[in-house]
């Protein structure tokens, strides 16, 4: 499953008034930007795609914690022998990540 942690802020061109993002040349400063991740999770029963998007970290490690988490909640069902399972766990990951609800894991 592929995922991608990425840093970025809401600076916008003085000329254009669009969001500068990952070209900000203040984001290299530790203090500006927030980091977010982006999971891929299985698809769903129908085949269509869906991720698990989560915003607002103030580090790069708070980020890569969160995306371990959720890499090992879909390796409790195998690939191979429980795709159900790893339905299932998708689902639930999916309604988290929807609703905004802190994602914690001990």
């Amino acid at each position: 499953m592929n995922g991608t942690i990425t840093k970025r802020c809401g600076c916008r061109d003085a000329a254009t008034n669009k969001q500068l993002a990952a070209a900000c040349p203040k984001l290299p400063q530790r203090t500006h930007g927030v980091w977010s991740l982006v999971q891929e999770l299985p698809p769903r029963k129908d085949g269509t795609r869906r991720r698990f998007r989560r915003s607002g970290y103030g580090t790069k490690t708070e980020a890569q914690t969160d995306i371990d988490k959720l890499r090992a909640l879909l390796d409790i069902a195998d690939k191979k022998t429980d795709p159900d399972g790893r339905t299932r766990i998708a689902d639930l990951l999916e309604t988290i990540g929807a609703s905004k609800t802190p994602f914690l894991m001990v």
